[in-house]
């Protein structure tokens, strides 16, 4: 069985360090504005449902990139500044780019 330290390639204690240095400083970042990105991303989702467009995105292999660069997009706009948001947003996209590749074949 597999744990995520494993999948991550590293000791689980320093991971546990790594994660907890992360989310120090994302609460340093974001602080509340991280429950006003996920309200925010609903809100957008509500608003697309109304559109008829949601059910195009949700029925897909990437629709959870999609969801986080969402979310991450929103989050740029309190804080455009953030490296680590616009790397993110890459890495999201390259996800789903290699996904639909492999779907398609090419």
């Amino acid at each position: 069985m597999s744990t995520v330290a494993s999948l991550l390639g590293c000791r689980p204690n320093v991971c546990v360090d790594e994660v907890a240095e992360i989310l120090q400083d994302r609460g340093t970042h974001y602080d509340n504005a991280s429950g006003q990105a996920w309200e925010l991303a609903g809100q957008v989702l509500r608003y697309m449902k109304t559109l008829g467009i949601l059910d195009r995105i949700l029925n897909t292999s990437y629709s959870f990139a999609w969801f986080i660069i969402l979310v991450k997009l929103i989050r740029i706009a309190q804080d455009p500044n953030h490296i680590d948001s616009w790397l993110d947003i890459g890495g999201y996209a390259k996800l789903a780019y290699d996904r639909l590749t492999k779907e398609q074949g090419k």
